[in-house]
């Protein structure tokens, strides 16, 4: 997993308020789950193991 996370903090005077800003990107991949929709995709694309040709 990859990321990157950016925080600032700024006071309104001193009034006791103020605002925090925070940003987070990640770019995470998972593989695919048994039985989940996206094996079951790449299964119907799959080649034969033989290949019967009749003529």
């Amino acid at each position: 997993m990859n990321g990157l996370e950016l925080q600032w903090q700024q006071a309104f005077g001193s009034s006791g308020f103020g605002t925090v800003v925070n940003f987070t990107y990640t770019d995470a991949k998972t593989g695919a789950v048994a039985g989940g929709a996206q094996a079951e995709r790449d299964r119907q694309f799959e080649e034969p193991d033989e290949c019967q040709c009749v003529l």
